[in-house]
C-alpha cells in the first residue's frame, strides 16, 4: 500500500512496442494521478477527451478478421 501511495505513474507507451499516441498516455496518466482533482472528473469529460485522441493505426475490418483468425480457438 505504501508502495502505491508513493511510486510514479509510468506511462502505457513504455510497456509496448505497439504505437500509442501521446495524448492517450496523458489520459491514462491523469486517470491514475494521485491527486483527484487531476483527474478527469466525469465519464463525459473522459469520452470527450477519449474522442480527441487520434489512433495512429484505426481497427478496420481486415484487423478484426486477422484477430478472430488468430484467437478464435484459444482459451
Amino acid at each position: 500500500m505504501v508502495q502505491h501511495a508513493h511510486s510514479t505513474r509510468v506511462a502505457p507507451s513504455t510497456r509496448t512496442s505497439q504505437a500509442i499516441p501521446s495524448a492517450l498516455d496523458g489520459l491514462v496518466l491523469s486517470g491514475l494521478a494521485k491527486d483527484p482533482s487531476a483527474r478527469p472528473q466525469t465519464a463525459r469529460e473522459l469520452s470527450h477527451r477519449l474522442a480527441e485522441v487520434a489512433d495512429p493505426d484505426p481497427w478496420t475490418k481486415e484487423n478484426a478478421r486477422l484477430w478472430w483468425e488468430r484467437y478464435r480457438f484459444q482459451s
